[in-house]
C-alpha cells in the first residue's frame, strides 16, 4: 500500500459504509471522512428536516449524503462500488484530468 495515490481508481485504501465502498487517494483524507461523515449527515437531514417539515431516518439518504461528503473530501478523482449482499453491483469513478502547462 503506498501512502498518496495520484489516483482514486489505483487506490487500495477504502472504507465501507452501508453498502458503498469508497475509495480514498491517502490514508489521511480516508480518517478525515471517518472522523467527519455522521456529523454532516446528520446536519444534512436536519437541514432538511428544517425546510421541509418532514422527518428523515431513511437509509437511502444517509447513503447518498454520504457520497456527497466523500466528494468534497476526495480531491483526486473518485471510485465507489456499490455492493449488494456480496456481489459488486455498480462501479462508479471518475479519473482526473490533469492540466499540464508547458
Amino acid at each position: 500500500m503506498k501512502e498518496v495515490y495520484l489516483s482514486c481508481y489505483d487506490s487500495d485504501i477504502f472504507y465501507r459504509y452501508h453498502n458503498i465502498k469508497f475509495y480514498f487517494s491517502s490514508v489521511a483524507r480516508r480518517l478525515r471522512f471517518i472522523e467527519t461523515h455522521e456529523t454532516f449527515i446528520e446536519s444534512e437531514k436536519m437541514k432538511f428536516r428544517n425546510k421541509y417539515h418532514i422527518k428523515v431516518e431513511d437509509e437511502s439518504l444517509q447513503e447518498m449524503l454520504a457520497f456527497i461528503f466523500y466528494m468534497k473530501c476526495e480531491k483526486r478523482g473518485f471510485k465507489a462500488e456499490v455492493y449488494d449482499e456480496k456481489e459488486i453491483i455498480k462501479t462508479f469513478y471518475d479519473l482526473p484530468t490533469f492540466n499540464i502547462k508547458y
